[in-house]
This record gives C-alpha cells, sequence and structure tokens, in this order.
C-alpha cells in the first residue's frame, strides 16, 4: 500500500520494482506485475471513484442551494413588488420616450431622450392609481425593448424569468390580443411567467 504513495522501496532503499527485476527467480517478475496492477488500481480506480463521488455531492448540495434560494426569492412578495414596480417605471418611461400616450397612442415628441441614471424609476411618482390602472402598453414597445435595452432585461431578470422566455413577451402578455398590453394584463402575465 505504501507504493501507491510514492514510497515504493525496500528497507535497503532499493526500488521494489528494480529488487523484484535483479532477483533471478521467475516470481520475481510476477511480484512486479503485481504490484504494478496494484498500484494502477489503487491510483487510477479508487481515487477516482472517490473524487467522482465527492464532485457529484458538492455538485448537489450547490443545486439545492440555488433552488431553496430561488424558492426564497420566488415567495418574497417585497421583492416581487419592487421589481414588478422598476420594471412597470421602465415601461412607462420608454412609452413616453416614444411618444406614447396613457392609451397607447402616438403622440408628437419633440426630441429621444435616453434613459439615464437621472432620470430611471421616477416615472411611477407622477401616477396615481387610476392613471396607472388605465395605462396601456404597446406590444412592439415591450418587445424592442427587450432586446435592446439593457434595463428592461435586467429588470425581468430581476423578476426570475428566463430571457429566453421573454421571445415575443408582448404577445405573450397580450391576453385579448388587441395590440395593446394592459397593466393588470402585464402584472398577471409576468407573475404566471414565472
Amino acid at each position: 500500500f505504501r507504493c501507491s504513495f510514492g514510497d515504493c522501496s525496500t528497507l535497503g532503499g532499493t526500488p521494489i520494482f528494480e529488487f523484484a527485476a535483479a532477483q533471478d527467480d521467475p516470481t520475481g517478475n510476477l511480484v512486479g506485475m503485481a504490484m504494478s496492477c496494484l498500484m494502477f488500481i489503487s491510483s487510477i480506480g479508487l481515487f477516482n471513484i472517490i473524487s467522482a463521488v465527492f464532485l457529484e455531492r458538492v455538485m448537489a448540495y450547490a443545486s439545492d442551494q440555488r433552488l431553496q434560494e430561488q424558492r426564497k426569492r420566488m415567495s418574497d412578495r417585497h421583492l416581487w413588488h419592487k421589481n414588478m414596480a422598476k420594471f412597470i417605471d421602465i415601461m412607462v418611461q420608454l412609452h413616453k420616450q416614444a411618444g406614447r400616450n396613457t392609451v397607447g397612442e402616438t403622440v408628437e415628441q419633440p426630441q429621444d431622450v435616453p434613459l439615464t441614471q437621472q432620470t430611471r424609476y421616477f416615472c411611477l411618482r407622477d401616477e396615481t392609481i387610476e392613471t396607472l390602472a388605465s395605462r396601456v402598453f404597446s406590444r412592439e414597445i415591450i418587445d424592442e425593448a427587450l432586446m435592446t435595452n439593457s434595463e428592461v432585461v435586467k429588470a425581468v431578470s430581476a423578476l426570475d424569468i428566463d430571457l429566453q422566455d421573454c421571445v415575443n413577451l408582448g404577445d405573450t402578455l397580450d391576453q385579448d390580443n388587441d395590440g395593446r398590453v394592459q397593466v393588470e394584463e402585464l402584472i398577471m402575465g409576468i407573475n404566471r411567467m414565472r
């Protein structure tokens, strides 16, 4: 067994393999082959099996931890409200930038204002419950924002929605197929997608 850890020598310091080969006894070669097989099986076979079992346990633990963390995030209503408010706020801001009014109709807009650090998440301050409930979003702007706006992508990821599920999100959220997504449809649809 010592040979598997590198100390494969006789008490006199001669390596076992040289000692066995130096003997004119035909069993010396047989002992050398047996020692070689033992070293191969112990170093390659057993240590790889132990490593594989250890790695499997570590990966299973990490997967369980990730699943528990996701369940905790999914059940946190405060986090859901905060992230949903960010998403709606960004949508309101993007519709204002695109020149859409509260019912989704195009109006004249003098200039495009980029989404900057100073204007981020402040559109809901000016909204009342009634105006927010009556607000509608264009399917095209929702889909375009998901493809071009990193803030929208971050907000969707924070809502625990996989970006692969967001292809044609506007069509998915538009339940009555009228080309517009009402706030209620948006909230209920995203909640179902989680």
